[in-house]
């Protein structure tokens, strides 16, 4: 099952993309005032150096500051 979890915080934005558990990608980007904006690239980004879309993904989990 590939999964992928998104953190916001103040400076950055971290995604991380697992499958089994073993890391298959990550993404840190400078974070901004519109989070869906930063959530969905810093997303994008993961997933495309994995060579994945959003559909290959069984759930996303996110958590973030505030």
């Amino acid at each position: 099952m590939i999964v992928a979890g998104v953190d916001i915080g103040s400076l950055t934005a971290k995604t991380v993309v697992l499958q089994d558990n073993s890391i298959l990608s990550y993404s840190i980007i400078p974070a901004g005032p519109d989070v869906v904006q930063v959530a969905e690239h810093s997303l994008g980004v993961a997933l495309g150096k994995a060579g994945l879309e959003r559909g290959d993904l069984a759930a996303v989990f996110a958590t973030g500051y505030g």
